[in-house]
């Protein structure tokens, strides 16, 4: 994620409330116009640097198949998640507000620009061939039953 003209971040993910909750992450990298750039871990998964523009990266462990992300002033933000999941399918997907999908031939990327807030919601074949059997064994279901339906009624007119 981008920030700017600032000299600490620290990585929260958002509450029941919408409250900030810190996160436990790994393999930051705070890269700024030169370079890779050294930072100091404070408490509460907050990071210090010194003031100034920067990319920071980082990996984390996501709960269940969601990001969130939830910010005290306006970031721009980039997801990249591998080829296996997406995200374009109303019932299994989600992204917030503002987020634009660009969909490649190993991954699909989401961008978001100066946002205070960003979530998605992805998903891998495995869930969309659960859905696909889902819905193909209900419709079927309720075939069966409006046929049973209308085969009463058509034999109960004949009387």
């Amino acid at each position: 994620m981008e920030i700017t003209d600032t000299d600490s971040y620290q990585f929260t993910k958002p509450g029941y409330l919408g409250e900030a909750v810190p996160i436990s992450v790994r393999e930051i990298r705070v890269m700024g116009v030169h370079g890779e750039v050294s930072y100091d871990e404070q408490r509460n998964s907050v990071i210090t640097f010194p003031e100034g523009d920067y990319l920071i990266s980082y990996e984390g462990d996501l709960d269940g198949n969601s990001f969130s992300a939830l910010f005290k002033t306006p970031y721009n933000v980039t997801i990249s998640l591998p080829g296996v999941y997406f995200v374009d399918n109303p019932l299994l997907g989600y992204v917030s507000q503002g987020g634009s999908v660009l969909v490649g031939e190993n991954q699909t990327t989401i961008l978001w620009e100066s946002t205070r807030y960003a979530e998605i919601r992805f998903y891998d074949e495995l869930r969309l061939f659960i859905l696909s059997v889902f819905g193909t064994i209900w419709v079927v279901f309720m075939i069966i039953l409006l046929f049973g339906y209308y085969s009463m009624r058509a034999a109960s007119r004949r009387e």
